[in-house]
């Protein structure tokens, strides 16, 4: 696959499907991903997710970049999403970028409670890793943050980081 298109590297994947981890649970439900290069194949993919409940979406393995073996929606809390990203590797988290403190971040560990409410979310970071103290996360705004890393407080469900967490396992 190429490197645009795979899970574990800046989130590109994240960044084609809107910002919604959701939906690539979703397409991944169907199978796999197809890729980004033809336009009118793009479409389809988000043409299916929207017909999926009617049970119209029919996946074409051959067109795939990658197939899916495994999916799941996380549960809501911290210590489930600790135990996926040890277990499982990277995982993919929607969260609130709206604070100006959130986009401005350079260095240290994030923990802005009053401004960065956990109940609205509009971005997403892939979950790389973690401490006792802080999450890992890795954005796709280039060099932003520390080296396009953030450190983000643990225990408190800070912007909403485990409202909607996801992830595939690539077959």
């Amino acid at each position: 696959a190429r490197k645009d298109h795979t899970i574990g590297t800046t989130g590109s994947v994240i960044k084609h499907f809107h910002i919604r981890p959701f939906l690539l649970v979703t397409v991944a439900s169907l199978g796999g991903f197809w890729g980004r290069r033809d336009v009118s194949l793009s479409k389809k993919i988000l043409e299916c997710c929207s017909l999926i409940t009617a049970g119209k979406c029919i996946f074409n393995r051959d067109l795939a970049i990658a197939n899916i073996s495994e999916w799941a929606i996380m549960p809501k809390n911290e210590d489930g999403l600790a135990f996926a990203v040890w277990k499982v590797g990277p995982i993919a988290v929607s969260l609130n970028a709206a604070p100006k403190s959130f986009q401005l971040y350079k260095t240290g560990i994030y923990d802005d409670e009053a401004s960065c409410d956990n109940s609205k979310v509009n971005h997403a970071m892939l979950l790389v890793g973690y401490t006792p103290t802080y999450w890992i996360l890795k954005n796709w705004w280039g060099s932003w943050g520390e080296d396009g890393y953030m450190k983000l407080a643990r225990g408190k469900n800070l912007c909403g980081i485990s409202n909607y967490a996801s992830y595939v396992t690539i077959a």
